[in-house]
C-alpha cells in the first residue's frame, strides 16, 4: 500500500528511473491489479478466509485507487487526479478479481469454501 502511495502521490520526476512506466494508464492497471491481487491473496491464504468475497476485494481495489485519484488533487507536487485514471485502476482491480477466482477455483478445496454442518446434538 505505501509503494502504491509513493507511486502515484508524488511528481514523476520524484520516483525513481526504475519505477516510471512507458504508459501512465498501463501503470494503473498493474499498480492497483496488484495491489488488489496481493491483498486477495493475503485474505485467502494468511488470514486463511477463501470464501471472503472476490467481488469484495475488487471493489476495495477500486475504492483504494479512487482514494488515491482524490488525494492527488490535495497534494502540492502539481499531481492531478483523473476520472480516467479511475477507469483503469478499476480495470485493474477487475482483472486481478478474475485472477484470485481462478485461484480459489483451482488451488483451494471445495471443503473449505463450503464447509458441512455438524449437528452437536
Amino acid at each position: 500500500m505505501i509503494l502504491a502511495m509513493y507511486l502515484t502521490l508524488f511528481p514523476g520526476d520524484m520516483l525513481v528511473s526504475a519505477a516510471r512506466w512507458g504508459n501512465p494508464k498501463l501503470g494503473h492497471v498493474i499498480l492497483f491489479g496488484g495491489w488488489t491481487f496481493l491483498f486477495g491473496m493475503n485474505m485467502m491464504v494468511f488470514f486463511n478466509k477463501p470464501r471472503f468475497s472476490v467481488f469484495l476485494m475488487i471493489l476495495i481495489g477500486i475504492i483504494f485507487g479512487a482514494i488515491v485519484e482524490l488525494m492527488q488533487f490535495a497534494m502540492p507536487y502539481g499531481r492531478s487526479g483523473m476520472v480516467s485514471d479511475i477507469g483503469y485502476n478499476a480495470v485493474g482491480a477487475s482483472l486481478a478479481g478474475l485472477m484470485l477466482w481462478f485461484y480459489r477455483s483451482k488451488f483451494i478445496p471445495a471443503e473449505s469454501l463450503n464447509p458441512k454442518k455438524t449437528d452437536s446434538n
